[in-house]
């Protein structure tokens, strides 16, 4: 087993993306799916519990390789002690979801994104990561940064 990655990128309203990659393989489309149900499961909550605050700290799930073997997890949390209301919950994971996707798109063409790049410096950076060990990992944990920081 390889050595264990963890990503923790910051979201809206203090809510944290934590990646933790156990075996080298858990890869963006992994990612991405975590996050479509997170949205799902988030606007759930929002219809359930209203203004109400999500109970819970944290929403997790493993990462399975094809033979259901656990690589990794990935899990949304907040750090604070109060919790957060269901509708930031849900509004920080979509603006993360809506992201990740894109970066997953970026990434299957990347030499039609290379021109428009120009001029963008955290595109370019967010390109030139591909080729690198756990690359698309990393893409999104530079683009995740860079929106956070825009708002």
């Amino acid at each position: 087993m390889g050595k264990v990655v963890e990503l923790n990128c910051e979201l809206k309203h203090g809510v944290r993306l934590i990646v933790r990659n156990n075996s080298g393989k858990v890869k963006l489309s992994d990612v991405v799916d975590f996050l479509a149900g997170a949205v799902n499961y988030f606007k759930h909550q929002c219809e359930t519990v209203g203004d109400a605050a999500y109970g819970e700290m944290s929403y997790s799930a493993p990462v399975r390789s094809g033979r259901g073997r656990e690589i990794g997890t990935v899990e949304l949390a907040i750090e604070s002690n109060e919790s957060l209301p269901a509708a930031l919950w849900c509004d920080a994971t979509i603006a993360a979801y809506v992201i990740v996707d894109t970066v997953e798109q970026m990434l299957e063409s990347v030499d039609d994104w290379r021109e428009r790049a120009v001029g963008h410096l955290h595109l370019a950076e967010m390109l030139n990561m591909h080729k690198r060990p756990n690359g698309d990992l990393l893409a999104m944990a530079i683009m995740l940064r860079h929106d956070l920081h825009r708002q």
